[in-house]
Formats: C-alpha cells, sequence, structure tokens
C-alpha cells in the first residue's frame, strides 16, 4: 500500500487488514519479556495500535490518549505494538503512569510485518507505519485503520466508536 511520511510517498508491505477480516495469530514480547500471542486476547474486544516508536511525539500521544479514554474499561485490551525494546515500553508507561496497556514489542519475532505495516523507503524504512484495529471478542476487526500520513494521529473517536 502506499502512504506518506512528511508529504513524501512511501510503500508499505502489504495490504492492512479490513473489517470483517479476523487479526491474525501474532507472537509479540511484552514489557516483563514474556510472550503475547494475539489469539490469547480473544474473549475481550482489542483496540490494537501500530505505530514506529513510542520515543517519538506522536507515538506517544497515541499512547497516552488511547490509554486515558479507555481507562475504565475493563472489557477491552489495549495494545500496542512497534519494533521498540520491551524496555522504552516499561520505561515511558512508568514515567507517564499507564497501567491499562498492554505493550508488545515485535524486535524477536516480527509478526505484526503479516499486517502489511512495514514501511519500505523514507528514512523510517523497516519501522512499522501507524495504524489502529479494534475488533470485537472474537477478534474479528470491527474497525481498521492505516494512517496515510505517518506524523498523523489516528481518528481516536471513530476506533472508539467501534469499541
Amino acid at each position: 500500500m502506499e502512504i506518506k511520511f512528511k508529504g513524501t510517498a512511501i510503500k508499505t508491505n502489504g495490504s492492512f487488514p479490513k473489517v470483517g477480516d479476523t487479526l491474525p495469530e501474532m507472537k509479540l514480547v511484552k514489557a516483563d519479556l514474556s510472550e503475547l500471542n494475539t489469539k490469547d486476547l480473544k474473549g475481550k474486544k482489542v483496540v490494537f495500535n501500530i505505530f514506529p516508536s513510542v520515543d517519538t511525539a506522536v507515538c506517544a500521544m497515541q499512547l497516552s490518549k488511547f490509554a486515558d479514554k479507555l481507562k475504565d474499561r475493563n472489557d477491552v485490551d489495549l495494545v500496542f505494538a512497534s519494533l521498540d525494546l520491551p524496555f522504552a515500553f516499561k520505561r515511558f508507561c512508568s514515567s507517564e503512569g499507564i497501567e491499562n496497556a498492554v505493550t508488545a514489542s515485535d524486535f524477536r519475532y516480527r509478526d505484526a510485518n503479516k499486517l502489511g505495516i512495514v514501511m519500505e523507503g523514507g528514512p523510517l524504512n523497516g519501522l512499522h507505519a501507524r495504524g489502529v484495529i479494534v475488533t470485537d471478542e472474537n477478534l474479528v476487526i470491527q474497525y481498521a485503520e492505516l494512517v496515510q500520513e505517518v506524523t498523523d494521529e489516528p481518528d481516536y473517536q471513530a476506533a472508539l466508536d467501534k469499541v
């Protein structure tokens, strides 16, 4: 797919999932270095966020805003995935007081590549693009947004409306 980084066209490694698809099975690494398998998220709604790095302003904002808006929802798993090391996620969430986010690094398995979000070209070549997927309790996708300009925030309200 084609997206933009600061106005310059770049491609991703495939097609982003669509509404009606099932979230693919992926293995990721949580902040405590244990594994998260997306199939284990079944049973709750999921807001699955993908982005380049928690150490950038827009990515940090995305994590903080979703965590704040969903802090009282016990029926939702809020997941964030990037190629950041688990330690970066742990540091960020600790310093921001975020306790309701499941952070998951794709550094070990690169399974999030299945989402077609790896940027090919541009200064962030190889990192994940920005996207949000909302699933129901059976991991069927109810909302899918691959943000067309990587430096833009996702449409929070559109995603939250599907939770």
